[in-house]
């Protein structure tokens, strides 16, 4: 369950526990029960549009770059403030990350598939259509290529 979910279960008109209880229940704050979320002003609305704009047209554009181009047409816009715009409208940048095609520490990497090995395959593929106790066997020790 989302904590908006939870935040809209919790009773504030003549309900049965404490306020402050049934937040601890639900594991929500009490400030976000009480604090109703501010609404988004104009000027912020028209450079959420210039910025979705803008997106579609270079979606590899961060907050910085994104900032920039708002500058240039004559919105300066501080590159905290295009951050949070971005994250509200749920924009990220795309661009290949660091150290995507190294493998992980903790894969472990197995040697190539011996001869035994593609020979079994092969036959378990020949025996895909007859019954379990008719396939051939094959001994699953490890061995070390």
């Amino acid at each position: 369950m989302s904590r908006a979910e939870r935040r809209a279960l919790v009773e504030r008109t003549d309900p049965p526990l404490p306020v402050s209880q049934q937040c601890r229940l639900l594991a929500v704050s009490r400030s976000s029960v009480y604090r109703r979320p501010a609404k988004v002003g104009e000027e912020d609305l028209a450079i959420m549009v210039l910025i979705d704009r803008q997106y579609l047209a270079r979606p590899y554009y961060g907050s910085r770059r994104m900032a920039a181009w708002l500058a240039t047409q004559g919105h300066v816009v501080n590159r905290k403030r295009v951050q949070r715009l971005m994250r509200l409208m749920g924009l990220v940048a795309i661009y290949q990350r660091p150290n995507t095609s190294k493998a992980a520490a903790a894969h472990k990497v197995y040697p190539l598939a011996t001869v035994e090995h593609a020979w079994h395959r092969v036959l378990c593929r020949r025996a895909r259509g007859r019954a379990l106790s008719a396939r051939p066997a094959r001994d699953l020790q490890y061995r070390p290529g």
